[in-house]
């Protein structure tokens, strides 16, 4: 694959990654506002219920794990195509 086709993947994962965690995360949250209830969670006060990590132990866990899995390698893959873009020095270069 080309250079500049990885900078433009990367990019694109980057700009992606934070919806796409935000959309997914809602949803969930959505489907298991009884579970989430049962832990005591609410939209605001209630217990302090690890949210969204609670929700990968849920009925719906393994959408939360891939949501995990996916928005890290999104972000991974964006600084990846980040880092080809600053020098050793700090210098911004373009390649």
């Amino acid at each position: 694959m080309k250079r500049a086709t990885l900078h433009r993947v990367g990019g694109l994962a980057g700009l992606l990654a934070g919806p796409f965690f935000l959309i997914s995360v809602g949803l969930n949250t959505w489907a298991c506002l009884g579970y989430l209830h049962q832990l005591g969670w609410e939209f605001v006060g209630g217990e302090q219920v690890p949210w969204p990590s609670s929700l990968a132990r849920g009925p719906y866990g393994w959408a939360q794990i891939a949501t995990f899995s996916i928005t890290g390698i999104a972000i991974v893959a964006f600084a990846v195509a980040l880092r080809d873009q600053y020098h050793v020095g700090g210098r911004v270069v373009s390649r």
